[in-house]
This record gives C-alpha cells, sequence and structure tokens, in this order.
C-alpha cells in the first residue's frame, strides 16, 4: 500500500498560509494580515502608520481615510484607524475635526475639556 509522509511548512515573517487553501511550498503562503504586497521585490512589508491590511492575500494595504492615522505598524483594520492628534472623530458626520480651543484631543478619536487653570 502507499505510504503516507506529513511534513510542516513554515511561511516566513509577514506571510502566511491562505485560510481554506492547501500549501505545498513556501512561494505558495501569501502576504499575512497587516503587510502588504511589493510586487517589485516579491516581499511583504508591513503596513505603515496610515494604512491596514485586514486579509491574507498579495495586495496592497488599504489607506487610512483622511486625517486618520494607525499608531503600529502593520494595523490589520479598519478599526487600528484614530484620528491625528490634535483632531476628534464627530459622532455626526464620522470626520476628523479640529480640537477646539478649550479641548484636548488626545488622538483617540476623543474629545476632552481641558482642566480649569
Amino acid at each position: 500500500s502507499p505510504a503516507t509522509t506529513t511534513s510542516t511548512l513554515v511561511c516566513p515573517e509577514g506571510r502566511s498560509m491562505p485560510p481554506g487553501l492547501l500549501i505545498v511550498q513556501v512561494v505558495d503562503c501569501l502576504c499575512s494580515s497587516g503587510y502588504g504586497f511589493n510586487a517589485a521585490k516579491d516581499t511583504c512589508v508591513a503596513c505603515t502608520e496610515r494604512q491596514y491590511k485586514d486579509a491574507v492575500g498579495n495586495v496592497l494595504c488599504s489607506q487610512c481615510p483622511e486625517n486618520h492615522e494607525t499608531r503600529i505598524l502593520g494595523a490589520t483594520s479598519l478599526a487600528d484607524c484614530f484620528c491625528e492628534l490634535g483632531m476628534y472623530k464627530d459622532s455626526n458626520s464620522d470626520l476628523c475635526l479640529l480640537c477646539p480651543r478649550g479641548f484636548f484631543c488626545p488622538g483617540t478619536n476623543d474629545i476632552e475639556s481641558c482642566p480649569p487653570n
């Protein structure tokens, strides 16, 4: 009867096994969530502070919305994009607006009153 063998394949850093697909060699590994594909160099690079990527695949990272940034390299979700320091998220429009005088906007989408002098 035919022999059955098993082997373990480890993808390089920044690459993952695509969900639901059988891979048989390292070149089958795709860019992990949080890593975008650099076609010129055939490499996966961490998304920058204004980007994210939420799925495995050899595609570019997505840009955060205008006036948003992430606090980490390799962000994996749109939820990782926050208003820039000095801005807050308007609950009506979902836009990042400049922090008004007398308030503090720490870059978490929140707006806080400054303490009295």
